[in-house]
Protein backbone atom coordinates (compact mmCIF):
# COMPACT_ATOMS: atom_id res chain seq x y z
CA UNK A 1 0.00 0.00 0.00
CA UNK A 2 2.97 2.55 0.45
CA UNK A 3 4.63 1.66 -3.14
CA UNK A 4 0.83 2.52 -4.34
CA UNK A 5 1.03 5.74 -2.17
CA UNK A 6 3.85 7.04 -3.24
CA UNK A 7 3.82 6.02 -6.95
CA UNK A 8 0.01 7.96 -6.86
CA UNK A 9 1.87 10.57 -5.34
CA UNK A 10 4.80 11.00 -7.83
CA UNK A 11 2.38 10.92 -10.37
CA UNK A 12 -0.12 13.61 -8.97
CA UNK A 13 3.24 16.14 -8.65
CA UNK A 14 4.74 15.63 -11.79
CA UNK A 15 1.61 16.10 -13.75
CA UNK A 16 1.56 19.43 -11.81
CA UNK A 17 4.45 19.90 -12.38
CA UNK A 18 4.23 19.67 -15.88
CA UNK A 19 0.65 21.83 -15.60
CA UNK A 20 2.56 24.74 -14.20
CA UNK A 21 4.88 24.68 -16.97
CA UNK A 22 2.65 24.53 -19.58
CA UNK A 23 0.90 27.13 -18.03
CA UNK A 24 3.99 29.74 -17.98
CA UNK A 25 5.45 28.26 -21.09
CA UNK A 26 4.26 25.86 -23.50
CA UNK A 27 6.73 23.42 -22.99
CA UNK A 28 4.47 20.64 -25.82
CA UNK A 29 1.56 21.21 -28.14
CA UNK A 30 -1.70 21.34 -26.12
CA UNK A 31 -2.84 17.55 -28.21
CA UNK A 32 -0.09 16.61 -26.14
CA UNK A 33 -0.68 17.96 -23.21
CA UNK A 34 -4.10 16.77 -23.05
CA UNK A 35 -3.00 12.98 -24.19
CA UNK A 36 -0.39 13.45 -20.99
CA UNK A 37 -3.03 14.33 -18.99
CA UNK A 38 -5.66 12.05 -19.55
CA UNK A 39 -2.76 9.30 -19.26
CA UNK A 40 -2.02 10.33 -16.00
CA UNK A 41 -5.39 10.30 -14.61
CA UNK A 42 -5.71 6.64 -15.98
CA UNK A 43 -2.39 5.38 -14.60
CA UNK A 44 -3.21 7.39 -11.26
CA UNK A 45 -6.87 6.13 -11.13
CA UNK A 46 -5.57 2.60 -12.18
CA UNK A 47 -2.64 2.77 -9.14
CA UNK A 48 -5.70 3.86 -6.32
CA UNK A 49 -7.94 1.05 -7.56
CA UNK A 50 -5.35 -1.53 -7.43
CA UNK A 51 -3.98 -0.40 -4.31
CA UNK A 52 -7.70 -0.98 -2.83
CA UNK A 53 -8.39 -3.96 -4.44
CA UNK A 54 -4.96 -5.96 -2.90
CA UNK A 55 -5.81 -4.03 0.13
CA UNK A 56 -9.14 -5.38 0.54
CA UNK A 57 -7.85 -8.86 -0.48
CA UNK A 58 -5.11 -9.05 1.88
CA UNK A 59 -7.62 -8.09 5.23
CA UNK A 60 -10.10 -10.65 3.81
CA UNK A 61 -7.49 -13.08 3.94
CA UNK A 62 -5.84 -12.59 7.11
CA UNK A 63 -8.96 -12.58 8.67
CA UNK A 64 -9.84 -16.22 7.32
CA UNK A 65 -6.47 -16.82 8.76
CA UNK A 66 -7.49 -15.70 12.27
CA UNK A 67 -10.72 -17.46 11.86
CA UNK A 68 -12.98 -14.01 12.26
CA UNK A 69 -14.79 -15.36 8.79
CA UNK A 70 -15.33 -18.63 7.23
Amino acid sequence: MKLASYTAILVIVSWSLLSVAQLWGPLVSAETYWKISITMALIGGGIVIASLIAKEYLSEKKMKKDKYID
